[in-house]
């Protein structure tokens, strides 16, 4: 059972795999929307060859699968942080298992393994984030199976699912990425 402690109205926390509620303020939530609306910005259309700057996005994005609040956090909002953690955490997988030019270091001292345990307890709300979730899956399984030869292998690693994988990313950016700026723009 996790320490709960429960705050003013309003009151957002992420809760670790220990079940310790930990608190979120504005400020972090705000930086945390920056960090999706730039990933989206930069990746939309292109998340087969996403880029995340190396030692810009250090936070430890896949807490934010469990981000939860009082009755002041609506669902819109819960749903849009963590379908945007969703595709940062795409994103930095992409990068991790692209050999030739991406960042097999964008998780940080953090083993994939541990990022899979979150993704595997986020419970998704529709079909869409159920799908999406399934994609950061496999690609995250992907990557676990990498060695660490197939990590410093310039010259590309294949893996058998890659095949299946990277297709499903054009499906993510227009489900996602860009029903966003839809919605803004109405």
């Amino acid at each position: 059972m996790g320490i709960i402690i429960r705050m003013k109205e309003g009151y957002k926390f992420i809760r670790t795999l220990e079940g310790i509620e930990k608190p979120i303020e504005w400020s972090d939530l705000n930086q945390l929307k920056k960090d999706i609306l730039w990933v989206f910005d930069m990746n939309v259309g292109e998340l087969n060859a996403s880029f995340i700057p190396d030692g810009e996005f250090q936070e430890k994005y896949w807490e934010y699968l469990t981000l939860d609040g009082d009755k002041w956090f609506y669902d819109e909002d819960r749903d849009f942080y963590k379908e945007g953690v969703i595709i940062i955490l795409l994103c930095m997988t992409v990068e991790y298992i692209d050999t030739t030019g991406g960042n097999q270091g964008v998780f940080g001292s953090t083993k994939v393994s541990e990022v899979i345990k979150y993704v595997d307890c986020y419970s998704p709300s529709t079909e869409k984030q159920t799908r999406l979730k399934e994609i950061l899956q496999q690609g995250l399984k992907i990557a676990e199976s990498m060695t660490p030869a197939d990590l410093v292998n310039t010259d590309g690693y294949d893996h058998p699912e890659m095949g299946n994988f990277y297709p499903k990313l054009s499906w993510v950016s227009d489900a996602f990425i860009k029903e966003y700026y839809r919605q803004k723009i109405k």
